[in-house]
């Protein structure tokens, strides 16, 4: 290296530190390592050290993906996913409910021109970030909300509209404002959004994830959800089977590749451990605010207080 290098080389990482979008970046990778290793910890069970290296790798490789297009060596062989959906795609609509992690995303990002048109990927903040970063981003792919994609489903029963591949990541809408259930996930209370459920109830009936081969281990499997009847009395079963089918199959394919998965930190804010810890966290503050207002003056009489505080006692013991 040169000594202009030399000299140019701790200005220019003052000046990166400096930079508000560059520690915007730091932080927030600074988040995702954090919460991902609580992840790792919370439901495999993993040590600190083995579930901080972990969380690292996932990131780095995570951002030589996006940055150069390149998987670790060791990531499982895709099946054929484009010719077996580009067949099905001639019978109506369809859904891919895939894990978020490298393989898949590495999918988003190969996917055909053609296919890609006729595709719509249900938004999450998460996604539209990698879609955006990725160095080749697809122009083609389109991205809807899900209540968009729930107004489309239920048009397409009667309007005729051409048939359309839903690329859905069910564990990034766990924590979504629509309805949820409260899943065993990997041993531990998790809550899932009932929305890709809830599409093959209104219409969708073709519902396609990954999952790993139980022949090889370096490939993975495309399996379909065995219809149920959606009928009248039938739907609230054929909501709960194929929420059941969904989240053991993710379940797998996070078991299986830890070191791929990207939803960690997702899954770990969906928990059930951390609903209670950022529950505990509300109440002391709503706490400290009262306790603020009784120590500033008289405005909060003491019987107000007393039952206050009581009542913020009996919510804590509540759960």
């Amino acid at each position: 290296m040169s000594l202009r290098k030399l000299l140019l080389a701790p200005l220019e990482k003052l000046l990166s530190i400096a930079d508000p979008a560059e520690q915007i970046r730091i932080q927030r990778e600074t988040s995702m390592v954090k919460y991902a290793q609580m992840g790792l910890r919370h439901f495999l069970s993993l040590p600190q050290e083995h579930a901080f290296a972990t969380a690292q790798a996932g990131l780095h490789s995570y951002k030589r993906l996006l940055q150069r297009g390149t998987l670790p060596v060791d990531t499982p062989q895709l099946p054929p996913v484009v010719s077996e959906v580009t067949q099905r795609l001639q019978h109506g609509s369809c859904m891919l409910a895939l894990p978020f992690n490298l393989s898949t995303l590495q999918l988003l990002r190969t996917l055909p021109a053609d296919l890609a048109r006729r595709s719509i990927v249900i938004e999450s903040q998460a996604v539209v970030n990698a879609i955006t970063a990725m160095s080749s981003p697809n122009k083609a792919l389109q991205t809807m909300p899900p209540r968009d994609v729930i107004k489309r489903v239920k048009a397409a029963r009667t309007d005729g509209s051409a048939p359309v591949l839903y690329i859905s990541f069910p564990e990034l809408h766990t924590r979504g404002n629509g309805t949820t259930a409260s899943l065993n996930f990997l041993g531990k209370s998790c809550t899932f959004s009932l929305l890709e459920p809830l599409l093959y109830c209104f219409g969708l009936q073709t519902m396609l994830t990954l999952a790993p081969s139980p022949d090889r281990a370096s490939t993975l499997q495309l399996l379909q959800f065995e219809g149920a009847e959606t009928d009248g009395p039938n739907a609230g079963k054929a909501l709960a089977l194929c929420m059941g089918w969904l989240s053991g199959n993710l379940q797998n394919m996070a078991q299986a590749f830890p070191e791929l998965t990207l939803s960690w930190q997702h899954l770990y804010r969906a928990s059930g451990q951390f609903r209670a810890l950022e529950r505990n966290d509300k109440l002391k503050q709503l706490e400290a605010y009262f306790d603020a207002w009784r120590q500033a003056g008289p405005e909060l009489d003491a019987q107000t207080y007393a039952f206050v505080k009581s009542r913020l006692t009996e919510m804590r013991n509540s759960h």
